[in-house]
């Protein structure tokens, strides 16, 4: 229930910026095509924002710390903190944080900021971010003429980015496999993913 919650939030603020938008009366020099096409840029915006929000939520809530039982290496319980126990009861003999080796499950956008792998301090950003590109759309729109068009422009342009980038972010969570690389570095032994 608790990994939804963001989600859902973000549909909903989303919902409720379409509406507003299709409620307000069309601005003096804006057509309808206009109107209509600054509606859906709004939907739009929102939209790529709740993909990406998916995918930043999915790489910070993923483990970055590859456990392992080298061959012909001594286990100890609780040696290295950020191991628990395999799924076939091997205790971890070394570790590999994916982050500081390939970069991985990490937020580099907002990180100087609010932290690599703080989830609700990416996604306040993130929405105050949109929020901003929505009000400042919304005054564009309201100027008419190329103004209006600009608005429109960015708002599908902002939610294309957010769009791709979580896009990318759900297709690394689900496809990043260091496993094999790091057996080969260590002996051959099994590998599984930790617990931070």
């Amino acid at each position: 229930m608790k990994k939804i919650v963001p989600v859902v939030l973000i549909m909903v603020l989303g919902m409720i910026a379409s509406t507003a938008s299709a409620q307000e009366s069309r601005p003096v020099g804006v057509g309808k095509t206009e109107q209509r096409l600054y509606r859906l840029s709004v939907g739009a915006l929102w939209a790529g924002e709740t993909v990406d929000l998916i995918g930043t939520y999915k790489g910070l809530h993923h483990p970055s710390w590859v456990c392992g039982d080298a061959p012909g290496t001594i286990s100890v319980p609780g040696l290295i903190p950020e191991c628990n126990a395999s799924p076939t009861g091997l205790y971890a003999n070394y570790a590999v944080n994916t982050t500081a080796t390939w970069g991985t499950f990490t937020e580099d956008g907002w990180a100087k900021f609010v932290g690599k792998r703080n989830f609700p301090g990416v996604a306040a950003m993130n929405i105050g971010l949109d929020f901003g590109q929505m009000m400042l759309g919304r005054y564009l729109y309201h100027k008419g003429g190329w103004r209006a068009k600009t608005a429109i422009a960015l708002n599908f342009l902002h939610g294309g980015f957010h769009l791709g980038a979580g896009i990318q972010d759900i297709r690394l969570v689900d496809g990043f496999n260091p496993m094999p690389a790091i057996q080969a570095q260590n002996s051959g032994g099994p590998t599984w993913w930790g617990n931070q």
